[in-house]
């Protein structure tokens, strides 16, 4: 896929592992061979064209070799700055990184007139040509004609007003190109420049980003996490049971971002030991300023919560997070592709507009918060197989567990959230952690919901057959069946399937259900599923999924937009 936008994820991102974007030192190595390689080439057609273009007899060839020149000259001088302006300032600071891209540029641009001037103005004493015509100052002359052109002479003016022209174009060029952004759902092209002047709540508010992640036992404990442009002093929390009460104080952790383009505290407090069904008031700082309401879950009782992934910041995705807190569940959990920020350290303002919807709609109607968990997607991670370190805000914004999977107990089931190559492999220490979590006799009686991104029985023939598809059903399916996993939630290819019970890659009663596959704000997937074995039910919707949980059963609510009930199904315990 040779596309326009394939070709700026190349520029961008990187050829290197499927056109992802990352910013590893390998990543970044082969950016820059690849960058020079492609440079170097329309440099040679650049040159080629000029050359061409007076040497041509034939006016329609000669016409055709300027358009070349001029493409070839555009696109050399676009593609140096788009590595410019994509690459993290390597140099120190953003200013000497701008300066030395500016004076490169200007450098090429330079260069470039040099190989121009040399091709169309060169010194020719005497050419002889022989039966063609050949056009001289907009007059053709008759054939077998000797032909005299005048030896150019140096015009220091024009070329000092060359450089300076090349100068000011070079810098213009590069400060907009300047810490470019390209992020999806919906599309977004954003530079250094037109983030500064957007409107962003982290820029004007003291405190940003307020939300609420699940703890390993939700019914009692919570994490509370909010970010600030400014460092606000010591992480210290209060909660209590009643508003403004510092019942409690707890010391959290606070990180700054390591990042050129964003000034970006994180702050976080692990609430733990929290009684169950109960409410706690949350404040911040000596002042108890800001804070938030929020409610462990109970030790009895159904519980519900809601499913969606690949969202983004549309409006599809708005729509769908409204009729969301319109049903008020205990939690949600998304399944990857969250704010398609594609780990780019220059796409921060795509995750702050998703928080903002995220704390403008996810609140109950008594003004509860409603607590979120998460797995990480290629859109999150940067692609696939990549190094923590690499990865960019998911891990600081969400510090669920210092790994790329992790657990949850609920009263009445286990909820597993697992890791499909993005950071850790499905085999290895992820695989024995999944089977060690399913095997521990304290929960093993306990039903089990497993979630991950990449999905295992996709709604898309193409997906299902995958090298990465197989793998992580060669290596999960059978724990899968060993230990009874009543449901799974899947994601990735923007559509809605809902599986027949499986066991063993077959069809097969009291099997695993999957169901899925993340469809909450991006375009729904071109649809490739007629014929797959597996699918008792698939569409191409936008959607999310309800889940209910009682003593005896799961029972699924798939919901689209303007509330439109898709699909209802219900699992009986076994």
């Amino acid at each position: 896929d040779m596309s326009a936008i394939k070709w700026l994820h190349i520029l961008v991102g990187g050829l290197y592992d499927q056109g992802y974007f990352n910013y590893g030192s390998s990543a970044l190595v082969f950016d820059l061979i690849l960058c020079v390689v492609l440079m170097g080439f329309l440099l040679v057609v650049f040159t080629v064209a000029s050359a061409l273009h007076k040497l041509s007899g034939w006016c329609a060839f000669k016409y055709a070799s300027r358009i070349l020149c001029g493409l070839s000259f555009g696109s050399y001088i676009l593609t140096l700055c788009i590595l410019f302006g994509s690459i993290p300032p390597i140099f120190g600071s953003l200013l000497i990184h701008l300066t030395f891209a500016t004076a490169f540029v200007t450098f090429n641009f330079t260069v470039c007139y040099a190989v121009y001037s040399r091709c169309i103005k060169k010194s020719v004493t005497k050419i002889e040509y022989f039966n063609m015509t050949w056009e001289k100052d907009n007059e053709f002359m008759d054939s077998s004609s000797e032909i005299f052109f005048d030896v150019p002479q140096n015009n220091w003016k024009k070329n000092i007003i060359v450089c300076i022209s090349c100068l000011v174009l070079s810098f213009l060029l590069v400060i907009f190109f300047s810490g470019i952004c390209l992020a999806f759902e919906p599309f977004q092209w954003s530079t250094q420049i037109s983030r500064a002047v957007s409107s962003n709540s982290c820029n004007t508010q003291k405190i940003c980003n307020e939300y609420l992640l699940l703890g390993n036992d939700p019914t009692t404990s919570m994490i509370v996490v909010f970010h600030s442009k400014n460092f606000l002093g010591d992480p210290i929390a209060y909660y209590g049971l009643s508003l403004g009460s510092k019942d409690y104080e707890i010391q959290g952790t606070m990180k700054k971002l390591n990042n050129v383009y964003i000034d970006r505290y994180i702050y976080s407090f692990n609430l733990y030991n929290l009684e169950p069904g109960s409410t706690y008031y949350v404040s911040y700082g000596d002042k108890g300023v800001n804070g938030m309401k929020i409610r462990t879950f109970p030790k009895n009782g159904n519980i519900t919560f809601a499913v969606g992934g690949d969202m983004g910041t549309t409006e599809t995705a708005v729509s769908l997070l409204e009729s969301v807190a319109k049903q008020e569940p205990d939690f949600m959990f998304i399944g990857g592709d969250i704010a398609y920020s594609n780990s780019m350290c220059t796409c921060w303002d795509r995750w702050d507009k998703w928080f903002e919807n995220w704390n403008r709609i996810m609140k109950s109607d008594d003004g509860y918060i409603i607590p979120l968990t998460v797995s990480i997607g290629n859109h999150d991670a940067g692609g696939y197989n990549r190094n923590k370190s690499e990865v960019k805000y998911y891990f600081d914004y969400f510090p669920i567990s210092k790994e790329s999977y992790h657990i949850h107990y609920f009263n009445l089931f286990k909820f597993l959230i697992l890791d499909t190559h993005h950071v850790s492999h499905s085999s290895g220490i992820q695989q024995e952690w999944l089977v060690e979590k399913l095997s521990d006799s304290k929960y093993q009686e306990m039903p089990t919901i497993v979630g991950y991104h990449v999905p295992m029985y996709p709604a898309s023939i193409s997906e299902f057959g995958t090298e990465r598809n197989e793998e992580i059903r060669t290596n999960w399916v059978p724990i899968f069946d060993e230990y009874n996993i009543e449901l799974a939630l899947e994601f990735h290819t923007h559509a809605f399937k809902r599986s027949k019970p499986m066991r063993n890659d077959t069809i097969a009663e009291n099997g695993t259900i999957y169901i899925g596959d993340g469809c909450m704000g991006a375009d729904p997937s071109i649809f490739d599923a007629d014929g797959l074995y597996y699918l008792e039910k698939w569409f191409a919707k936008p959607h999310y999924i309800l889940v209910n949980i009682s003593p005896e059963t799961i029972h699924t609510n798939v919901i689209g937009l303007k509330d439109l009930p898709l699909d209802s199904f219900k699992i009986k315990f076994w």
